[in-house]
């Protein structure tokens, strides 16, 4: 039982990769979702219980199909305390435990004791879950180091307690402002990178040497996460902003006929040129303000460029491809109290995520996307890409096009 006539109950989120506790109305029949359990679905629930005293929930968590499997599964079991109430603090403890395959294994709560008992070894276990271990918190979406969160919870015994706000973006903003201590590390809105790294919203990793080293030896963090000989943040990933095979001339449609694509490589590749030559968010400068360049890049729109008739020529591309880089980043809260173990933590998640960065050719130039096309500064910008894209605009509704667009993005950077 949870509250008055409501049950709590997992299932698998429709909408995300994840494992999700419900409350359940016994009498409408109605589930009502409470809190994420995991962040991928490859884990099953074995047991919880709601503890009253604390509004918790003692959630049993092991490998998917691990019970089944005659195999040790290299996924631990644990059992954490969610909080139900407090939305900045969800997983309040986690005790990893011994992988025993044990089906039959259910969970009690007394006071602050939580108790395993085990009907196939007949054993029992229990753990004092009175005082809250030694923790960092991040905010952001764990599905892009999840790994990491276990070896380094099981390895240094500190606990990762994860947030993610999804779409309240101005919450994680107001906590900075308000130098709230309360988190460590957070992922900011990508496309909005500039914000924080201009305004010194984060502490610098320099200052980390095992981190420091594992950065400045990555060519992928010294274009993505470098502010001059500062490192401001850790990648989790990095990919081509517009990759050319994503954006062919042609879309083969189902019956197998082929069809224009409107947005071909030559476009975004296009786009973004002009962007990488006259946008850079980190400065604040726009070097286009009366719009001359844009109303030449708004004309060549205008022919439906395809193939490698790109405006610019071969400038920013790189073997084919525009040289923008994009990803997501770990930062540093200033106010973090805990800065020496989250440093130690986005040492693991370095170790874990950058095998899958990207190859960079040496010597050659490449670009953060969020340096050059901000989405705040880009809104007018691709509303003239679209619209001269249509067709159909004379010379002179083109030239006043670039104009009007170009303005509005100076107004919005110097803002």
């Amino acid at each position: 039982a949870y509250k008055a006539n409501l049950l709590l109950v997992t299932r698998p989120d429709s909408y995300s990769d994840s494992l999700m506790l419900y409350s359940l109305d016994i009498d409408t029949g109605r589930f009502s979702k409470l809190i994420k359990l995991s962040q991928t679905k490859s884990y099953d629930s074995i047991d919880y219980v709601y503890n009253s005293k604390t509004d918790t929930a003692i959630v049993y968590t092991a490998p998917s199909g691990a019970l089944t499997n005659q195999e040790e599964s290299a996924s631990p079991y644990y059992i954490s305390e969610y909080s139900l109430s407090d939305p900045d603090n969800v997983v309040l403890q986690k005790h990893y435990l011994e992988n025993h395959g044990e089906a039959s294994l259910f969970v009690t709560v007394y006071e602050n004791i939580i108790s395993t008992v085990s009907g196939t070894e007949n054993s029992y276990r229990y753990y004092d879950f009175l005082n809250p271990p030694k923790s960092i918190t991040v905010v952001g979406n764990q599905t892009l180091y999840g790994d990491a969160i276990t070896s380094f919870e099981m390895e240094t015994g500190v606990l990762v307690r994860t947030v993610d706000y999804d779409s309240d973006y101005e919450r994680l903003d107001i906590k900075l402002m308000a130098k709230d201590k309360d988190f460590d590390l957070f992922s900011p809105v990508s496309y909005n990178v500039y914000k924080y790294v201009r305004t010194n919203t984060y502490s610098s990793l320099n200052s980390y040497s095992g981190l420091l080293d594992r950065l400045s030896q990555s060519p992928l963090a010294q274009v993505l996460a470098a502010n001059g000989d500062e490192y401001f943040g850790l990648p989790l990933y990095g990919t081509y902003s517009y990759p050319k095979e994503s954006y062919p001339d042609k879309i083969i449609n189902a019956d197998g006929s082929e069809t224009d694509n409107p947005v071909p490589f030559a476009v975004v590749a296009t786009q973004g040129q002009y962007c990488a030559r006259n946008i850079d968010a980190l400065a604040g400068t726009y070097n286009d303000p009366d719009g001359d360049e844009l109303y030449e890049v708004l004309k060549h729109l205008d022919k439906k460029p395809s193939g490698d008739n790109l405006l610019f020529g071969d400038e920013f591309i790189v073997n084919g491809e525009f040289c923008s880089l994009s990803c997501e980043y770990l930062m540093m809260n200033p106010a973090s109290e805990n800065k020496e173990d989250a440093a130690k933590f986005l040492e693991y998640v370095f170790d874990a995520n950058s095998i899958n960065y990207p190859s960079l050719e040496e010597g050659e130039s490449y670009l953060a996307f969020w340096r050059i096309m901000p989405s705040d500064y880009m809104t007018p910008l691709y509303s003239a890409f679209n619209r001269a894209s249509q067709g159909g605009l004379s010379q002179s509704e083109l030239k006043a096009l670039a104009k009007e667009a170009a303005k509005e993005v100076l107004m919005r950077m110097e803002g």
